[in-house]
């Protein structure tokens, strides 16, 4: 990034109202912004960070930020002036190590600090005397010299001065003499009156102390209500419990240089200063009234705690969708970009150190390696950065060699089809063959004969022989295809190793709920095949083995040793996000703007839930407008019913409606995200659970709604039932298996369900010819299923099908929320409906660097610590990992707390 802007520094005036001030210009570092405090005599005083003001935002930020002066008490009054300005350390904090990655980011900040520096250097010098640049050498004074001349001149003009008031003096003093004498008479006469008045005040307070009543002459000590103790850097509030607000009446306090104190109405605010240690403070209030002999003090004595910094429980976030919400996440891996849920902590987090296990980018080390060449089996780049168990290294060179494809088996030729079928899933077949070499598996191409009728999916897996039959699985099925009449079939293979001269099989499986027919050739010559049901014959297949090619690496320093693990590092990041318990820290929130209702300084949008102390009501004030980053100053909210047919997400899923069931009455269906879709079989086979159909009675909920039907199916053997009433998503548990007409309703309104599911798998658009349960049975063998076309028709209750939750609620509580969203500082120009209104991604805080370690063969990332602001609020965290093909797991945060 440039530095275009020269301001290093901004003044403000005093107003008596303001404590928050902007800053125009760029600090790295919290410590980098300075203030001085001018009052109306023109001294100048130098404010501390943290204790005088603090930094609300910005720090890192190109267009500056804001701060805060004071941190408590009265706003800075007219008659004063705040000066805020940036001072960079003179020193060099970029080291270049040969051979490194470049970062041109980490060069830029560096340049820029460089630059920053100049302007300090340059502020300074614009406020030096100067001479003109034409003026001789000889003409100049040196410093001192010119400080001792200035100095003469000063002491001269004094001389003159003294002399010219001498002369003044002289003249005005006859006329003081005549005036004198006037003056005294006077005076004389004054005094006499003042003396016979003390005379007589001295006799009454005589009488009064004679006969021991001084309660007149003084204030009784104030009564004042504080704690006992009080942890450092809070503040107390002590109460003056008999207050007087009389017009005559004040108090004074002292807190004896520990803290700030001021006072509003009968409460007095002492802001406590940090300690090293436990420590006993005192504060004294005197109070006065005008006219009274003395006054007596209250002392308050109170222990003031200090608040040690410890390791606090680590933050850990589960290796599921639960634990990073949105995410892609496999059975190993969660994928980048993912955001973690969030971890809430009881104490104050002070500080947040990250880490992760990387799973992605690990390279195959093959025999021949060494400690400056590593022959590998996946292809690197030259420059590209090696993390191994024996260092960190530099590929300065790669060359490649290996073998191509080989054919394991072929019995395409003579095949014929035959009907040879593959029925469920129950029913797999394949061909025996044995590699004459070790190989990897890479696909198994199959020919379809012309009997594939539609749902048929097939997947293709390598097994163990066990006896001239199928063994175990040793690859796990490879990805589903969908085999096409008359036509090759070619699937992948999961990686598995095969060893010469041993048997295998190839094994194709049906996943889908149709059979499916290949070619096959019954010829007594072919090599042994199998199917599930007993059917002889050979299949049309071929088996071909992946390419087996080797990278040669040569390294520009050798490593330690020869390296067992090795991982290429790849571009990522992890952030922090940290607020208060309740706040949003996940990613960048899209919100809806209503169309024609905003404004420069107002910013409405509509919302299908309350979002005012979901998104501002913690830490976090700002709103992403057309991409510019706007403080809030508050939000307001107002509920309206929906009453055009739409979905809208919401109610612990997607919602939609409004709808009516058969006695009138509205309602609106939640359906569980895509994410929260699992199959299972519909359960209890041969037994008529309910004889339940899709009528609904009167009084809207009975024996025939999915309520009903899910609340005597689970715990009956019925899984789809069971897996609904176990649900919990958000919050809501009240979730249960629609029945037919709700299954219905739910698939005819799938496009606006999809639209509003924020999931990354198993929406409707992804479920095309897939099956859906619902809850009503259609005899004691089948149950009713839909597809997301409609198409519906009664299936075996053992198959499984997709399961969907839902929840169902009134029509009163189908609404959306009209927000209202004032802004700290109004906009050039009112927004338009094009505009992108969001709120910020609010996982933004990095550490400075990342030390790498193999766990197992994992590579653990860990961050450096991260300091958070010290904010009793902040006791809330989640995380953010970013990168290309990165894939993770482990993800957790080490904190240190204030107890």
């Amino acid at each position: 990034m440039t530095v275009v802007s020269s301001r290093n520094t901004i003044t403000f005036a005093g107003d008596g109202v303001q404590s928050f001030f902007d800053f125009n210009f760029r600090i790295f570092r919290a410590e980098d912004l300075c203030a001085v405090l001018r009052n109306g005599e023109g001294r100048e005083e130098r404010l501390m960070l943290g204790s005088d003001f603090k930094i609300v935002s910005g720090v890192g930020s190109y267009s500056g930020g804001r701060a805060q002066y004071p941190i408590s008490g009265e706003p800075l009054p007219v008659g004063q002036s705040i000066t805020f300005y940036r001072e960079i350390a003179y020193t060099q904090e970029l080291e270049l190590v040969d051979n490194d990655p470049f970062s041109a980011q980490l060069l830029n900040e560096a340049f820029d600090r460089g630059v920053m520096r100049d302007q300090q250097l340059q502020e300074q010098v614009d406020r030096a005397l100067k001479y003109d640049i034409s003026t001789p050498v000889e003409e100049r004074f040196t410093p001192q010299e010119m400080v001792q001349t200035i100095t003469n001149a000063r002491d001269e003009a004094v001389v003159a001065r003294s002399g010219a008031q001498e002369a003044e003096g002289n003249a005005w003093g006859m006329l003081v003499d005549a005036q004198v004498a006037q003056n005294g008479s006077e005076a004389a006469r004054d005094t006499a009156l003042l003396a016979q008045s003390a005379a007589e005040d001295a006799r009454d307070s005589a009488i009064q102390i004679a006969v021991g009543d001084l309660s007149p002459l003084r204030s009784s000590p104030p009564v004042l209500s504080a704690p006992a103790e009080a942890p450092e850097g809070t503040t107390v509030l002590i109460v003056i419990t008999d207050h007087t607000d009389d017009g005559i009446t004040s108090y004074e306090i002292n807190t004896f240089g520990f803290g700030s104190i001021s006072i509003s109405g009968n409460t007095i605010s002492w802001v406590l200063e940090s300690i090293a240690a436990d420590v006993t403070k005192s504060i004294e209030v005197i109070r006065r009234r005008r006219g009274e002999l003395y006054s007596d003090t209250a002392t308050h004595k109170m222990l003031v705690k200090d608040i040690p910094v410890q390791d606090g429980a680590t933050m850990v976030f589960t290796d599921s969708t639960a634990g990073y919400p949105g995410a892609t996440v496999d059975s190993a891996s969660i994928h980048a970009p993912a955001h973690s849920a969030v971890g809430d902590n009881p104490h104050q987090i002070v500080s947040a150190k990250p880490e992760i296990l990387q799973t992605s980018g690990k390279l195959v080390i093959l025999d021949g390696t060494t400690e400056s060449v590593l022959r590998l089996a996946t292809l690197v780049a030259s420059g590209d950065v090696i993390i191994t168990d024996k260092g960190e290294a530099v590929v300065a060179s790669v060359e490649a060699s290996g073998d191509p494809s080989t054919l394991l088996l072929d019995t395409f030729e003579g095949a014929r089809d035959d009907g040879l079928r593959l029925h469920g899933s129950y029913s797999p077949g394949g061909t025996q063959f044995t590699p004459t070499k070790n190989y990897t598996v890479d696909t198994v191409t199959l020919k379809a004969g012309a009997s594939v009728n539609t749902d048929a999916q097939c997947s293709v897996a390598i097994f163990s022989d066990n006896n001239g039959v199928p063994g175990v699985n040793l690859s796990g099925y490879g990805p589903v295809v969908l085999p096409v009449a008359n036509q090759l079939c070619e699937m992948s293979v999961p990686a598995v190793e095969l060893t010469a001269g041993t048997k295998y099989w190839a094994m194709v499986q049906n996943t889908g709920t149709n059979y499916t027919a290949f070619w096959s050739n019954p010829d007594a010559t072919s090599p042994p095949s199998y199917r599930a049901t007993g059917m002889s014959g050979v299949w049309a297949m071929k088996v071909m083995s992946s390419p087996t090619v080797e990278y040669a690496a040569t390294l520009v320093q050798p490593l330690t040793g020869v390296p067992t693990k090795a991982v290429k590092k790849q571009p990522m990041q992890i952030r922090v996000g940290a607020g208060a318990v309740g706040e949003y820290l996940g990613p960048k929130k899209a919100l809806s703007l209503k169309s024609g209702a905003s404004s420069d300084a107002k910013i409405v949008v509509e919302s299908h839930e309350s979002i005012k102390d979901k998104y501002f009501g913690g830490l976090h004030k700002h709103l992403l407008i057309g991409g510019q980053l706007v403080e809030v100053e508050f939000v307001e909210e107002a509920q309206t019913p929906i009453t055009e047919s739409t979905a809208a997400r919401g109610w612990g899923g997607v919602a939609f409606g409004p709808l009516t069931d058969a006695d009138g009455v509205e309602c609106a269906i939640v359906v569980a995200l895509g994410d929260a879709r699992v199959q299972r079989a519909w359960g209890a086979t041969g037994t008529d659970v309910s004889q339940l159909d899709n009528v609904v009675a009167s009084g809207g909920v009975d024996s025939h709604t999915g309520v009903y039907n899910t609340g005597i199916q689970a715990g009956l053997e019925c899984a789809a039932a069971s897996y609904c009433e176990a649900f919990t998503l958000e919050g809501k548990a009240d979730w249960f298996l629609p029945n037919r007409q709700e299954l219905a309703d739910i698939v005819s309104n799938h496009a606006l369900i999809d639209a509003e599911d924020d999931s990354t798998s198993n929406k409707f658009s992804s479920l095309v010819g897939e099956y859906i349960w619902s809850s009503s049975e259609q005899g004691a063998d089948t149950a009713y299923r839909y597809r997301p076309d409609g198409y519906n028709d009664g299936q075996t209750k053992t198959v499984s099908h997709w399961v969907i939750p839902c929840r169902r609620i009134p029509i009163a509580e189908f609404t959306k929320t009209v927000v209202t969203i004032t802004l700290k500082t109004a906009l050039a120009q009112a927004p338009t409906d094009a505009t992108e209104i969001a709120i910020p991604n609010r996982c933004t805080l990095t550490p400075d660097s990342y030390t790498h370690a193999f766990d197992g063969d994992d590579l653990k990332i860990t961050g450096t610590e991260i300091a958070l602001e010290d904010n009793p609020n902040i006791k809330r965290l989640a995380m953010a990992v970013s990168g290309d093909g990165v894939t993770f797991k482990g993800g957790k945060i080490y904190i240190k707390e204030k107890l």
